[in-house]
């Protein structure tokens, strides 16, 4: 008989569900992909009804458990005397008044989670969320390893460092709230004019254009390191003060000695060199909490996950300015991917036995050809069926037409891995630029990422990396500059996608039929969205979007279409 366990992300950005069928999770999707509202942090609903559908499952009653990735215990215990929770109002405020100041009695620190019992066989279970984050520890290759989460916040903590033998953890040191590293960050991706916890990858790629010198020690001087943690000087940050809104204040303005920029203006030097110093003090900290971490626990192996691991340029650089041999990285380390670590982590930290599940990140919805087809046709929208689609696309791509690609089960994850994909030429030194202002209409300064096989890696990046899942930012050797342009950042980097015959078969089969044609293994793929639109999800998104941007063509599922 089977157990269903689902696992909800509800406490932030990009609601999600996964369900798992006994010890293999089944299906896993993002709400934004569903209604089609970037970043959405709705109840997933939708998300839910997709799980259930997956696995043609009637009703909720019959999932055994649900895990949350937050514990609002911890929460409670901080905030039960603010006046609202101590008395209801109305009677349904019963249901959080009752344990809110009950919690007094029975509330531990050491608690990783709390349960709410619906019924003996049915409840729905509060996850610490540092632990969900760690749950994908679980899908590691380590036996042995040291674990870094670093994020903005959990209920109470900021970073959790620790060591993780078989299935054992052994928790080293923690920094509290509001003293955050993923603070600092989304502090000046604010005050650089963007969305905070949103739109912190544009800053990453802006600061390739900086000097970092410029403000550096400034903002050296707003955070410090001692002992495994890390202290923001609270004099100029107000994101844990809930009468202010926003990240910074005054002081911090004169500090910078620059006006913020507003949304939507014109971007100037400033915001260069500013980004350039934000990304090198981040990375400055980040390996001195790392090396501390080392020195503690003498692994060669690490584990990181949390908001911060997102930051691929800094993960590049990890095994360099550290002492760690080898590092693990989920394909989602966002809180997004928190509904599946959660069960991950209540599942894997119960076995007696070492257990370890390798997760595919193809976890999506996928559909037939012939719902394709019968799309295509409602709509009288000319197409054509191919035997020998890759070859085509391959062929195409190296004349420079710039294509989307979408096949098999969608991408989890905030990336695409090659079935959700804008691909092209990445000999076109040009293809930036086209990508940027004709297709994802978005900043000319966002670099484009290159798909490689696997056997070309060590030739053409200066790393043997393993960034299956655009993790990592490498250098690109000399001999490859002048050839690949299209993919390369202004600091000879490229967040790099490894692709192989079992990791995904099709998108590697596509890279080699491309380097046939080109002597070139390795393609440029960028998710297939327009700006402020997420990943598309279905076959009408994917034509809405070909249609409504300068694409050439989108193979989808075997079908060619072409403007």
């Amino acid at each position: 008989m089977s157990n269903y366990e689902l696992g909800l992300h509800i406490a932030g950005f990009q609601s999600s569900a996964a369900i798992f069928e006994n010890d293999k999770i089944k299906f896993a999707i993002a709400e934004e992909r569903l209604i089609r509202q970037k970043r959405s942090n709705n109840f997933p609903i939708q998300s839910i009804k997709q799980c259930l559908k997956r696995l043609k499952i009637k009703s909720l009653s019959s999932i055994d458990k649900i895990i949350v990735n937050w514990n609002p215990t911890i929460s409670m215990k901080n905030i039960n005397r603010s006046g609202f929770t101590f008395r209801r109002r109305y009677d349904p405020e019963l249901l959080y008044t009752i344990p809110n100041n009950l919690s007094d009695f029975f509330f531990n620190e050491d608690d990783s989670s709390s349960t709410l019992y619906f019924s003996k066989k049915k409840n729905i279970e509060f996850l610490k969320h540092h632990l969900s984050h760690l749950g994908w520890i679980f899908t590691s290759p380590f036996e042995e390893c040291a674990f870094a989460i670093i994020d903005e916040h959990g209920e109470s903590d900021t970073i959790f460092l620790g060591k993780f033998i078989e299935n054992r953890l052994s928790k080293l040191k923690t920094t509290i709230f509001p003293n955050s590293l993923g603070i600092f960050y989304s502090t000046f991706t604010e005050f650089l004019g963007m969305q905070a916890y949103s739109d912190e990858w544009k800053v990453m790629g802006a600061a390739a254009y900086g000097d970092t010198r410029r403000f550096e020690q400034k903002l050296r001087n707003l955070i410090h390191f001692s002992d495994g943690k890390i202290f923001l000087d609270s004099n100029y940050f107000t994101y844990g003060d809930t009468r202010f809104k926003g990240y910074y204040n005054e002081k911090l303005i004169d500090l910078i000695g620059i006006k913020p920029r507003l949304a939507n203006t014109k971007i100037s030097q400033d915001f260069f060199d500013l980004a350039a110093s934000t990304q090198s003090i981040f990375e400055e900290n980040l390996f001195k909490i790392l090396r501390y971490l080392y020195k503690k626990t003498k692994s060669k192996n690490l584990f990181y996950n949390g908001g911060c691991a997102m930051n691929s340029l800094a993960n590049g650089k990890i095994l360099e300015n550290t002492d760690f041999q080898d590092l693990h990285i989920s394909f989602a380390p966002s809180d997004l991917g928190c509904s599946i670590g959660s069960v991950l982590y209540q599942k894997g930290i119960k076995k007696k036995k070492l257990w370890r599940l390798p997760v595919t990140p193809y976890l999506g919805p996928s559909f037939s050809q012939k719902e394709v087809k019968d799309l295509l046709d409602s709509n009288k929208i000319k197409y054509k069926i191919q035997k020998n689609f890759v070859q085509n696309v391959a062929q195409l791509i190296s004349k420079n037409k710039i294509g989307a690609w979408f096949h098999g089960s969608m991408e989890f994850g905030e990336r695409a891995l090659g079935n959700r994909s804008i691909i092209a030429d990445p000999r076109d030194a040009n293809v930036k630029e086209k990508i940027n202002k004709l297709i994802k209409f978005r900043e000319f300064y966002r670099p484009l990422a290159p798909a490689v096989k696997i056997e070309s890696v060590e030739n053409i990046f200066n790393s043997n990396t393993k960034s299956e899942f655009m993790e990592s930012a490498v250098k690109v050797n000399k001999s490859w500059q002048n050839k690949i342009k299209g993919v390369i950042h202004e600091d000879h980097t490229s967040r790099v996608q490894v692709v192989s015959k079992k990791t995904n078969p099709l998108f590697w089969k596509l890279i080699d039929e491309f380097e046939k044609i080109t002597s070139t293994p390795l393609i440029v793929n960028t998710s297939f969205n327009l700006n402020y639109e997420p990943i598309v999800c279905s076959p009408k998104d994917a034509i809405s979007s070909f249609f409504n941007s300068g694409l050439d063509f989108l193979c989808i599922e075997g079908i060619l279409i072409a403007k």
